[in-house]
């Protein structure tokens, strides 16, 4: 059993992406930090140790190469902090596990001390700061809590930590930490004994209005440290903090003569007593119109100042680069980019390649953002994008081309594998965004559209009494069809239907955009922003023939919403589809047997066709057999339903059986239509034979006990035996073979676990074969969907 794809979201929190000199951006989703390829666009690795969800990561600053590996810090909303070593193909261990806040880890810093010893600072959420000596001696990872600075309610939102130059420290200098308060102020903190346990307040640096959200230090030549900070009140401040004795914090005396700067003092920094350092608030740049949540620095140390770039982020959806212009000494903006999307509420962190080259940033839709530096312009490129919320239902093409989930983070999301060439190995990545959704959604199904086999439907419920019906646009029927490596090539006429969709302001259904007579070549490259995705117009549906850029998934590739279906009185639940495509069942929240009631809809003219009683709590989950003649339904009243299909759309009940002791959370139909799987959460699986009438017998015919609940199950045959793929709430994936036998519990063996570092950090909601693949998908309370290789 072998993890082929890996997609999830990036947490909504400052600080929490890293760069590492290999390529590699840590970040944190869920509970897990991600370990993400920039150059292939692979998720390498996910480190699982934290408790809740991940709120800051750091790379060690020396990358710590050799038979060490790398090491990386997270901090979490658990208040720990976790340390790990990351071996050459993203293997790992947690080295380290520290408990080192009451509340959340609002940021951290580190930085190198030499000879393997590094000093870390954390903020908390319980109003301290915490400072640590860490230590790595021959891989071995040690650290000790050397001093706890109180806050109080002025929380330190944001970190950084420099080196100031003192003769009487030769190997490193004074080390001075800038931690960044919701009170508006910067406040500078000295080791002067050079024990890392006697930090004093330096300096506070006041001006912001708003919160500190970001600072950064850079060394500029040998006696001279800048400092960097961003503030909820829009702008950013840079200070230069020099030697007293210099020219420039001298260059005011005369001032000082006539006694003008007692109104203005410039803070100072006293070592053993006396004034050594001068902060200067050398500039003040306005550019945003939004908070600055974030501000990085191109290099940690430079020889001169006019190779120093300013990266800043910004909730106005832009970054910025700031650079010192060297004839007028004015720092002003050099470059600008960012997302002119509708879905985009703009960017929380932002980072620097090692080398310079590229810039990244994480935004509110969980997915990354990169620019690389071609031939002198930033130019966007397609970066890993995933939910930020529960993944509660998946399901696949009826062909197997692609993969739909939907998500409490509203949106649908659409995911394939891009081929160069037809048959070719593929890399996995999301093509489409169909919907995005103004509730959370709770379940999906693709509809097979009969006698057209070029055409895709999908229902999807939420929490609303309606369900929804999609329909697949040429725009994207042309991508999916380039990206499985086919050339696209179809004109106006030969397209016909609806190009795309739009998404009115304040509306929750999407309108069909049809074909325009002077649309032209519809075919781009990208998303087909020649001037970058952060001028791209408000939707504009269009076909790419490379994986898409996140401003074009966000808006530019919804379907249009052709039928609503009412009829539930409570919210919608569960939904399934015919294998013919032509009813669709769905069940709604329920606590009664009045309101658990099975809607059966007509598809051909998607209207009401009959309501099914035999549950008296919520439906948990339907399934149509593969031959279409029976409907099967899962409840929370314990109990197992069958029903007989007529001639037509009619539905009759053939059994109903009391399953499980606990509620039944998923169930399954073997391939040739003669067993049921159910799952449940007494931690069992039970498979029960069906006769032609759709009557199960009492007993089941095979029983497994797993290590925890089960939420999903998913058969596909096996020569003479079944499997069973099985989705647990404690994260794992297993898949079991079945062969009847005369002693049921002797009947089910586990064949394939997924490896503990690679499972789910939280319960798996849904599993399924990919029809004709050895392949599984899985997505869950994560926010992640997996796919996985079933190697035979």
């Amino acid at each position: 059993m072998e993890l082929e794809y890996t997609s999830a979201g990036c947490n909504r929190c400052v600080g929490n992406i890293a760069w590492n000199d290999e390529g590699i951006v840590a970040f944190g989703s869920h509970r897990v930090v991600v370990l993400y390829n920039i150059q292939n666009g692979r998720v390498e690795g996910t480190l699982l140790g934290h408790e809740d969800v991940v709120t800051n990561v750091v790379w060690l600053p020396d990358g710590r190469r050799g038979t060490d590996g790398r090491f990386l810090v997270s901090g979490g909303g658990d208040g720990c902090i976790c340390v790990w070593k990351v071996h050459e193909k993203c293997g790992w261990e947690l080295c380290l596990k520290m408990e080192g806040h009451g509340g959340p880890v609002t940021c951290l810093a580190v930085e190198c001390m030499g000879h393997g010893g590094f000093v870390m600072v954390s903020g908390g959420g319980d109003g301290d700061a915490v400072v640590y000596g860490l230590n790595i001696v021959d891989g071995v990872v040690s650290c000790k809590e050397t001093q706890r600075l109180s806050f109080g309610t002025k929380l330190v939102h944001c970190a950084a930590i420099g080196m100031l130059p003192h003769p009487s420290v030769r190997d490193h200098g004074i080390v001075l930490v800038a931690m960044g308060c919701v009170d508006g102020l910067v406040k500078l903190y000295m080791d002067e004994k050079g024990s890392l346990s006697s930090f004093t307040l330096a300096c506070v640096l006041s001006g912001h209005q708003n919160w500190i959200r970001g600072v950064d230090f850079v060394h500029v030549a040998d006696k001279k440290l800048m400092l960097a900070t961003g503030s909820q009140d829009r702008y950013v401040r840079l200070w230069s903090i020099e030697d007293s004795s210099s020219e420039e914090s001298q260059g005011d005396s005369m001032l000082s003569k006539l006694g003008i700067t007692k109104y203005a003092p410039k803070p100072q920094i006293r070592v053993n007593g006396r004034p050594a350092y001068t902060v200067i608030l050398e500039a003040l740049l306005v550019g945003h119109e939004d908070w600055v949540m974030r501000v990085a620095w191109n290099m940690k140390r430079c020889s001169d100042i006019s190779d120093l770039t300013l990266l800043s982020s910004s909730m106005d959806r832009t970054m910025i680069l700031w650079k010192k212009d060297v004839q007028s000494g004015v720092w002003l903006s050099s470059e600008v980019v960012g997302d002119a999307g509708i879905n985009h509420l703009g960017y929380y962190t932002c980072t620097w390649s090692c080398d310079g080259s590229s810039i990244a940033a994480h935004g509110y839709t969980g997915a990354l953002h990169v620019w690389d530096r071609v031939d002198g312009s930033l130019i966007p490129r397609t970066a890993g994008s995933g939910h930020m919320g529960t993944v509660v239902d998946s399901s696949w093409s009826r062909d197997g081309l692609f993969l739909l989930t939907v998500s409490e983070d509203q949106t649908a999301r659409i995911f394939t594998e891009s081929r160069p060439e037809p048959g070719a190995q593929g890399e996995w990545c999301e093509i489409a965004r169909p919907q995005i959704h103004g509730h959370d959604f709770s379940c999906a199904a693709m509809v097979s559209a009969p006698g057209d086999a070029s055409e895709y439907k999908y229902v999807s419920g939420s929490e609303e009494k309606v369900l929804r019906v999609f329909e697949s646009p040429r725009a994207f029927l042309d991508t999916l069809m380039a990206a499985q490596g086919h050339d696209v090539a179809l004109s106006q006429e030969e397209a016909g239907g609806a190009l795309g969709a739009t998404l009115p302001a304040l509306g929750l259904s999407n309108k069909a955009v049809l074909f325009e007579e002077d649309q032209g070549d519809r075919e781009q490259s990208g998303g087909g922003y020649d001037d970058g995705a952060d001028l791209a117009p408000t939707s504009a549906p269009s076909v790419v023939t490379c994986p898409p850029l996140e401003e074009h998934l966000s808006q530019n590739t919804l379907w249009p919403e052709t039928h609503k279906l009412y009829g539930h009185g409570n919210d919608v639940y569960c939904v399934a589809a015919s294998p013919r495509g032509d009813c669709v069942a769905s069940a709604s929240r329920a606590q009664s047997a009045s309101t658990a009631g099975i809607i059966v809809w007509n598809t051909e003219s998607w209207i009401l066709s009959e309501t099914l009683d035999g549950h008296t709590l919520t439906v948990t989950h339907l399934e149509f057999s593969p031959c279409g003649k029976f409907l099967a339904s899962a409840g929370r009243d314990r109990k197992m339903c069958i029903f007989k299909r007529g001639s037509g759309i009619e539905f009759s009940r053939a059994c109903l059986v009391k399953a499980h002791a606990r509620i039944i959370w998923g169930l399954a139909w073997s391939p040739d239509s003669k067993y049921i799987v159910t799952a449940s959460r007494d931690s069992t699986i039970k498979v029960w034979k069906v006769n032609a009438q759709g009557i199960a017998d009492e007993t089941s015919v095979g029983k497994m006990s797993c290590e925890s609940s089960v939420h999903s199950v998913s058969c596909q045959k096996d020569g003479e035996s079944m499997l069973i793929a099985a989705g647990l709430e404690n994260g794992h994936v297993h898949v079991y073979r079945f062969k009847e036998c005369i002693d049921a519990s002797e009947c089910i063996e586990l064949v394939y676990a997924s490896p503990a570092h690679l499972k789910h950090a939280a319960a798996v909601r849904r599993v399924q074969w990919r029809p004709g693949q050895h392949q599984i998908s899985s997505v869950g309370d994560d926010h992640s969907v997996k796919i996985w290789n079933i190697h035979m």
